[in-house]
């Protein structure tokens, strides 16, 4: 990556079921995933990417923020330099929409794409969420931390100060405000043909509930799943049941 360099987490069992790539959300990194990359690292192969400029991913030549198009293209650069064969795709939030962007690119060799809590389809009112990202203040930053969990963990409210400051850090709200109307998945959402599951933590606040109904009349071969309880990041509010329907999710792509 010229101009940074990219971590990405891997493993390689001997006899891998299948391959998995996971992309996390806006502002976050591949921990999003700690209680679930353990349970999946002895039967699959996994790639689990820090984005250019979260996680331990870097930045440089004054590069402050990568744009959503620029993400897509280093995810399908390293896709074609390190991911052999087919593989599925887990996304969530903005990775969900950078996960159906490169799905898109690789239409016979995604075997599954996974949707969580995915953002990336326009509907009306949607600038309200643009807005829940433009993070000025340790009191934005709470507002936003509301919308994402159903239920607290112990960390969350404790650890504001060190979000907005990590937030400003990776200017997550440059990137939020540098997409435009033509990055949005709507018109392209009837191309993805692989089958797609979308893994919904139904409390979720900060994405509407319009988006999974809008995914269910748009793409062909859908399934959607609710995780009761949840808000926008199932896979640490709710990591069991998370596991439990990805891994039934990957099961029907190993069989």
């Amino acid at each position: 990556m010229r101009e940074g360099q990219l971590h990405v987490l891997t493993t390689r069992p001997d006899s891998p079921h299948a391959t998995l790539l996971f992309i996390h959300g806006l502002g976050t990194s591949s921990n999003t995933w700690v209680h679930i990359l353990p349970a999946l690292a002895r039967t699959y192969r996994m790639h689990a990417v820090d984005l250019p400029g979260f996680g331990m991913s870097t930045l440089k030549h004054g590069k402050r923020f990568f744009t959503l198009q620029e993400h897509t293209n280093i995810l399908l650069e390293y896709i074609n330099g390190h991911v052999t064969g087919k593989f599925t795709i887990i996304g969530h939030s903005l990775g969900g929409w950078l996960a159906a962007r490169c799905a898109l690119s690789f239409p016979s060799r995604v075997a599954q794409l996974v949707l969580v809590n995915t953002a990336g389809v326009y509907y009306e009112g949607m600038e309200r969420q643009r807005d829940i990202f433009l993070i000025e203040s340790r009191h934005d930053t709470r507002k936003l931390i509301d919308l994402m969990w159903y239920r607290y963990p112990w960390y969350a409210r404790a650890s504001i100060g060190w979000v907005f400051r990590e937030l400003r850090r990776r200017h997550v709200t440059d990137l939020v405000l540098s997409v435009t109307h033509d990055d949005f998945l709507n018109t392209r959402l009837r191309e993805l043909a692989m089958p797609v599951t979308i893994l919904w933590g139904r409390e979720d606040r900060l994405v509407s509930p319009e988006v999974p109904v809008i995914l269910q009349r748009e793409v062909g071969n859908v399934t959607l799943q609710y995780i009761e309880e949840c808000g926008h990041v199932p896979q640490l509010e709710q990591p069991t049941e998370f596991l439990r329907l990805l891994q039934a999710v990957l099961a029907k792509d190993s069989s």
